[in-house]
């Protein structure tokens, strides 16, 4: 007799409470009801599965394998349902330009779990516009390649509260993640309220995370690496660029790539975008032993790199071991300086710790203090000079002293020296660096 609580082929009684190889996924989706779950069982499946129907916030519909490499779907899965659910299966794309899992209006509430997908031109994923409540968690994406084309991990549109959690993405001809509005410029239209959180994002041909037009993002406890000079980027492994505001990097650990971060306004077809990025807290990251490309900008070799913004602030983050610069300071292509940037308990060891290539006195409310310099070279000038010129009056230069983790052991100038952000901190002051201890 058929299960309660499984969906199986429209019209035909099977004895096992599983799809058997064989069997049309694409039937038993749209005969299930809120509360059904599909069982798929281990063989491959050859499919391009629409998921229409919906299922309850207590009461979801699920389309399961009974893990990655066991069940595959050869095909793609699109979703326009809402609270469904997608896990432990294999989704092979073979070689479609269709995005392996492209969850499209009116679809909301919608997870992925347990996902290897891999082997299309598309998108891993694709979350499109006016879509909400999406998580993507513990999946493996890779070998996605249009050629010179864009085809990222995940690419999210104008959506809002979708959570990346978990995931491996490597092996792409874009991004591994993008977050970015079909409009140009967006102006009301910009994803909203994302969180990257605790992924291993690397080796892609453009950048790990590029954050485009999106009002309200958490990027943190991600490891990130191999990013290098392509047709399309300049190797940054994050890239906050366009009309992005309110976005926070927190404890991210980045090495292997051209450049760190950068905060810049960007271009299309290269014309400046009309606006900035704005209001951007950079802390706790670590970033180390970048690679230089003779084809990358002027920035080429930097930990973290601010061009046209308003409201950086950079606190506590460890730059070890860099080509270029630190922390480096300038201009975007159509000439304006970044304004009210706040330079504040970083760590930072370049060829030049820290470089201004714009007067320091053309920034609006800048505020630079309390920052190591590894080897005390800053915009070309020793540490006595900078201090000299009045920028900083708590900077301190020298080894730093710090362990195999890159974590200050006990008895270095980054102990409890740095002043207090508005950060949580233990002891009497803050660290300065990364890993408050």
């Amino acid at each position: 007799m058929q299960s309660s609580n499984t969906a199986f082929l429209a019209l035909v009684v099977v004895s096992e409470p599983t799809i058997p190889v064989g069997s049309s996924i694409q039937a038993a989706a749209n005969a299930a009801h809120p509360s059904d779950t599909v069982f798929l069982a281990a063989g491959t499946y050859q499919e391009r599965i629409t998921v229409k129907s919906s299922g309850r916030a207590e009461a979801p519909i699920t389309i399961r394998g009974v893990g990655m490499g066991k069940t595959t779907l050869l095909g793609t899965i699109r979703v326009e349902g809402a609270f469904i659910n997608i896990e432990d299966l294999t989704v092979n794309a073979n070689g479609s330009n269709n995005d392996a899992i492209d969850i499209t209006a009116p679809a909301h509430n919608v997870n992925v779990q347990r996902v290897h997908l891999h082997n299309g031109t598309g998108y891993g994923v694709r979350v499109g516009s006016d879509v909400f409540q999406v998580r993507i968690e513990a999946c493996a994406i890779n070998d996605f390649h249009a050629g010179t084309r864009d085809a990222h991990g995940i690419g999210i549109m104008t959506a809002r509260q979708v959570t990346v959690r978990g995931c491996d993405i490597s092996d792409t001809s874009g991004d591994a993640i993008q977050i970015n509005t079909p409009d140009y410029p967006g102006y009301s239209r910009a994803a909203e309220e994302i969180r990257i959180e605790q992924n291993q994002l690397h080796e892609t041909r453009e950048n790990a995370l590029d954050i485009k037009s999106t009002h309200g993002l958490v990027a943190q406890g991600n490891r990130i690496w191999g990013f290098r000079v392509s047709e399309n980027s300049d190797g940054m492994a994050i890239q906050v660029q366009y009309d992005a505001r309110n976005i926070t990097l927190i404890d991210n650990q980045i090495w292997s790539a051209v450049e760190g971060i950068e905060v810049s306004r960007g271009s299309k077809n290269g014309t400046a975008y009309p606006l900035a990025p704005s209001d951007v807290l950079i802390d706790g990251n670590l970033i180390h032993d970048l690679v230089p490309d003779p084809a990358g900008d002027r920035a080429n070799g930097s930990g973290i790199v601010v061009l046209s913004s308003n409201a950086v602030r950079l606190y506590n983050n460890t730059v070890l071991a860099v080509p270029g610069s630190g922390i480096y300071v300038g201009s975007s292509q159509n000439g304006d300086d970044p304004q009210r940037l706040d330079i504040r308990n970083n760590v930072l060891d370049g060829h030049d710790d820290l470089t201004f290539v714009v007067s320091p006195s053309s920034i609006s409310e800048l505020v630079v203090d309390y920052n190591h310099y590894v080897t005390g070279q800053i915009s070309t000038k020793s540490l006595d000079s900078w201090l000299g010129a009045g920028y900083e009056h708590h900077a301190t230069s020298g080894p730093p002293k710090l362990g195999d983790d890159m974590l200050p052991l006990n008895g270095s100038p980054l102990r409890d020296s740095g002043t207090d952000v508005g950060q949580p901190f233990q002891g009497a002051a803050p660290d300065r660096g990364w890993g408050e201890q």
